[in-house]
């Protein structure tokens, strides 16, 4: 996984850019016609003082694992939009968003 110049995780995939920002927190962005949003948003404030955590990559039948030591996202390779983007924490059913 890319960890960018704030020292979180930030993969873009297909139209989608997910940064995970801590343990608990991701962000997930749709790509919009003048690309991705890096200006302060009101959903996550600070974005550029998160810690991050460890993040590893993984592509495997036309998706992406984003592994993390809470959780993993999958993601589809082609991603056009969040639609079929699964989270699962550790010990629990995936939840599709």
């Amino acid at each position: 996984a890319q960890v960018n110049e704030n020292g979180y995780t930030s993969e873009i995939i297909g139209r989608v850019r997910v940064q995970v920002l801590s343990p608990t927190v991701v962000r997930l962005e749709e790509q919009g016609p003048e690309g991705f949003e890096d200006r302060e948003t009101f959903h996550i404030a600070n974005r550029d003082n998160w810690e991050g955590t460890g993040v590893t990559r993984e592509d495997v039948d036309g998706s992406v694992i984003l592994r993390t030591s809470a959780f993993d996202i999958t993601v589809p390779a082609d991603a056009q939009d969040i639609t079929g983007i699964h989270f699962r924490q550790r010990g629990q059913p995936p939840v599709e968003i």
